[in-house]
């Protein structure tokens, strides 16, 4: 192989390690947003339940005089 082939494979390996990096670091987030949404759907069921509860419990006190 001569050395422009083999300067070209070594460019080419080089790049393709950077790909790499990256589609891992691009994994990595796209994990940390599904942990996130997760979390978020969590807490806003919380929120929903202590909304009901308190227009619930609204709903059943006598009117004031």
């Amino acid at each position: 192989m001569d050395q422009e082939k083999t300067e070209a494979y070594a460019a080419l390996a080089a790049q393709l390690m950077e790909l790499h990096a990256s589609v891992a670091l691009l994994a990595q987030n796209v994990e940390k947003m599904a942990r996130t949404d997760e979390e978020v759907t969590s807490m806003t069921r919380i929120f929903n339940g202590v909304f009901k509860n308190a227009a619930q419990q609204t709903n059943y006190r006598e009117p004031t005089a």
